[in-house]
């Protein structure tokens, strides 16, 4: 999963956020406050929020083109249910973010963000973030998360 669109904060109620919205939990990634972090990015500890991780894009990272497009698709056939999403309360900043890949040859990467993807978001109160991964150059260490 690539492009995927992060929910959280220190007061939001995920389980009823759930509930209230009937998301599928088999698409989430839940996580909840007090919870012993597990991932490499969440530096350990205990999570001082709660949310979930919803998938945007199965695009692998070197295909940013097509997350973009998933993205743009998923955000204006659904934009009433995201405006819903992003206006319950407890919620911080939704932020849309984009997985990349990147090698240690890599001097510049750019990327782009069509005006359509921006406006939408910018309309529904969306961040937009690119996460870049390290990956090998001859495929030999894939790219983690």
């Amino acid at each position: 999963m690539s492009c995927v669109l992060r929910i959280w904060g220190v007061d939001f109620d995920v389980d009823r956020c759930i509930a209230d919205l009937d998301l599928d939990t088999e698409e989430l990634s839940v996580f909840r406050k007090g919870e012993t972090q597990k991932t490499a990015m969440d530096k350990g500890g205990t999570r001082r929020e709660s949310g979930f991780n919803m998938c945007i894009s199965d695009a692998e990272f070197e295909e940013f083109d097509i997350q973009v497009t998933d993205a743009l698709e998923s955000l204006t056939e659904d934009e009433d249910f995201f405006q819903t999403l992003f206006r319950y309360p407890g919620i911080e900043k939704p932020v849309l973010d984009f997985g990349t890949s990147r090698t240690e040859e890599d001097f510049v990467i750019n990327f782009r963000f069509p005006s359509e993807l921006t406006s939408i978001c910018g309309r529904l109160g969306l961040d937009l973030w690119i996460s870049s991964y390290p990956c090998s150059e001859d495929g030999s260490e894939e790219c983690s998360r």
